[in-house]
């Protein structure tokens, strides 16, 4: 929340361009009010991230196989708790696929287990804007699967980590400087061995760096 204390929680209606804010606050969490964007998401499998800032949303959705994979940018309005659809980008679908924002909120990542790709947020085309960062390497885990690409993890150390999406992985990727344009983010693949398995799963992680916008800014933009 702009207040600087307390949080939005955003859901959304399945197949349907209604999405529900709740406000979590001292007194616990009640819905606030719900709003509508201008297009319906079809619901499927796949992260959903804030940006470090707060001012952007973004949801994938892998449908299938045929339909492929649907990621949808909004911007996000921390006084009131309001989205607004930007884009919708389209690519073919993968499994547990991943989406995350660069810290500077300026780029969007995104893969589909064989390849990630760069979205440059400020560009006035933002999807004619993608860059592929790299394919996977086909890389195995000895004696388990290959280590693809999947969750994606925007972590306080401002790196992004990529999670594979074969469960009990031992191995993650990572993207060393996200806030540089293109290739030079420096993706380094499978280059962390956690030598422990980790569920094909990446925790949403809630940014307390963030503080109070001022008042007054609420006040116009309200």
């Amino acid at each position: 929340h702009a207040n600087g204390k307390d949080w939005w929680v955003v859901a959304f209606e399945e197949d349907s361009p209604r999405y529900f804010v709740y406000l979590l606050d001292q007194s616990g969490i009640s819905l606030h009010h719900e709003g509508e964007v201008d297009d319906p998401v079809m619901e499927g499998l796949g992260d959903a991230a804030f940006s470090s800032q707060g001012n952007y949303l973004a949801r994938m959705d892998a449908i299938s196989l045929p339909v492929g994979q649907f990621i949808t940018v909004y911007s996000f309005d921390r006084c009131i708790g309001e989205l607004n659809r930007l884009t919708t980008l389209h690519q073919e679908a993968g499994v547990f696929t991943g989406v995350s924002f660069s810290p500077n909120e300026r780029f969007l990542y995104g893969d589909n287990n064989k390849h990630l790709w760069q979205w440059d947020l400020g560009a006035s085309d933002i999807e004619g804007s993608i860059v592929l960062i790299d394919t996977f390497d086909g890389f195995v885990q000895p004696g388990w699967f290959g280590m693809e690409f999947g969750p994606m993890l925007e972590a306080p150390d401002g790196r992004i980590y990529i999670v594979p999406p074969a469960g009990s992985s031992e191995f993650i990727h990572v993207i060393e400087h996200p806030n540089l344009q293109g290739k030079a983010c420096k993706f380094n693949q499978h280059s962390i061995n956690l030598t422990k398995p980790n569920g094909r799963s990446s925790p949403n992680l809630p940014n307390y760096r963030l503080g109070p916008i001022d008042g007054s800014i609420c006040d116009t933009l309200g």
